[in-house]
């Protein structure tokens, strides 16, 4: 290659846009004026020397401009996800595993606080297996001591082990336990997740703060800044997004409730579609943990109340409760709901003494809703009302959660369930299944099914 040659046609590129914009100008008009000529080998239009030379000048120059995209990998175009439509993304996945810290103001016996924090973790993985560690934190104020009561469970379709870390013990079963009731659970930790971990708030209302790397992984950092949500909580929400992946690396959420304590939990680790860790499901009682096995085919081993429904929440004072279950999204257009609600009269229940009030709720947005009783069913000694809970506005149910209130003199209960969503032949069995919980044995009470709900206004 002739390297004089090519310096000097870059050189003539360059005057050319240089100092002889003149002669250009007239050449080119030269040019546009000719009578278009037939293709032929004999009739061949000769260019001007100048520009044949910058022609192959801007030729070379774009030949180096697509070499460099290519070797910086600009050749290959790569999706940068957001928050939009991450609550479709993660109900793609097979499973869910997270790990992180709460941190809670501990009293001490002399009465001293002390911000103490305590590690969570939580895998779950479709259709049945499930495995958490949990805390229950009781705070009475005015320098009383705190208590704390700490416990884990793990089940993987072929046994099931609970350990109590207050009494000590640990309970292996050698059964998988209620597949209904586990389906459900691993349903409500996945999705629920969604909610609590990812979706504090609608996700037009996160902005992105900032990009850094996070383990090696280029990630945008953003954030739902709430003045106040339901309840009168107000906090911060943060979530490390790989902009790859479009999947959650971390999350931060920051809370202060009505008396003005700070409350604060991470999750540090987020991983999807991989293995049960071995820190919750190794099914080995804790060293001088008292053991208790549980054999499946000894009868009075057995826990059989989980053949009827059990509630998924349960809250309430010394004279008003509130509980629930699992709640359904149909079809986006609608909520079924069970639920019961009971005040005690001289130690008797007297069931649905309150109206409740239903909503939808995500971060400081509320949505109000119309409940339509459905049936009423009994069966030990609960009262079982299944509702639609349609939202007045027709919108679609969204990420939204359905919260249930009700109040009396002196206090108000409340809960607040994710409405799970199935696929439309898998949910019309699960409204089956779960009515027949709610009902005696051996009821001839005819089912409702999904088109009788759908016929609902």
């Amino acid at each position: 290659m002739n390297l004089q040659q090519n310096d000097n046609m870059l050189r003539s590129y360059y005057d050319t846009f240089d100092a002889r914009h003149d002669m250009c100008r007239r050449e080119l008009l030269n040019l546009l004026s000719c009578t278009p000529i037939a293709a032929h080998p004999n009739n061949a239009s000769h260019l001007p020397k100048w520009l044949t030379y910058s022609r192959l000048a801007v030729a070379a120059l774009l030949l180096v401009a697509i070499g460099l995209l290519l070797s910086l990998g600009g050749g290959t175009p790569q999706t940068v996800y957001g928050m939009e439509h991450l609550a479709e993304r993660l109900m793609t996945i097979r499973s869910l595993y997270l790990k992180g810290w709460i941190y809670q103001t501990i009293t001490s016996e002399n009465g001293d606080e002390k911000l103490e924090k305590f590690p969570t973790e939580l895998y779950a993985r479709r259709p049945n297996c499930l495995g958490y560690r949990s805390y229950g934190f009781s705070i009475p104020g005015g320098g009383k001591p705190s208590t704390v009561t700490s416990a884990y469970m793990a089940s993987n379709g072929k046994e099931t082990i609970v350990v109590s870390d207050d009494k000590r013990e640990a309970t292996i079963a050698n059964v998988a336990g209620d597949a209904f009731y586990t389906e459900l659970m691993v349903e409500s930790f996945i999705q629920s997740s969604i909610a609590s971990n990812f979706l504090q708030g609608p996700p037009e209302y996160y902005r992105k703060i900032r990009s850094v790397d996070f383990q090696g992984v280029l990630c945008d950092v953003y954030e739902f800044d709430q003045e106040e949500v339901p309840f009168a909580f107000a906090g911060r929400h943060r979530v490390w997004l790989n902009r790859l992946t479009g999947i959650p690396m971390k999350s931060e959420t920051n809370t202060v409730d009505e008396s003005g304590v700070e409350k604060l939990s991470t999750r540090d680790v987020i991983q999807v579609d991989v293995e049960p860790p071995v820190s919750l499901f190794s099914f080995q009682a804790p060293q001088d943990y008292k053991l208790i096995k549980l054999d499946a085919n000894k009868a009075e081993d057995l826990d059989m109340q989980g053949i009827k429904l059990s509630p998924y929440g349960e809250g309430g004072s010394d004279t008003t409760w509130l509980g629930s279950w699992h709640s359904l999204n149909v079809e986006e257009r609608a909520v079924l709901a069970c639920w019961y609600q009971y005040d005690t009269k001289e130690g008797e229940k007297v069931f649905f003494a309150r109206q409740p009030t239903f909503e939808f709720c995500q971060g400081n947005r509320s949505r109000s809703c119309r409940e339509h009783t459905i049936s009423t069913n009994k069966v030990n000694d609960t009262h079982w009302r299944w509702s639609l809970i349609l939202p007045d506005d027709n919108e679609p149910v969204g990420e939204y959660m359905l919260s249930i209130k009700v109040a009396d003199e002196k206090t108000r209960t409340s809960q607040e369930l994710k409405p799970l969503r199935f696929p439309r032949e898998r949910l019309q069995e699960i409204i089956f299944e779960a009515q027949r919980r709610t009902l005696p044995n051996k009821s001839r009470q005819e089912l409702f099914s999904l088109v009788d709900i759908e016929s609902i206004e």
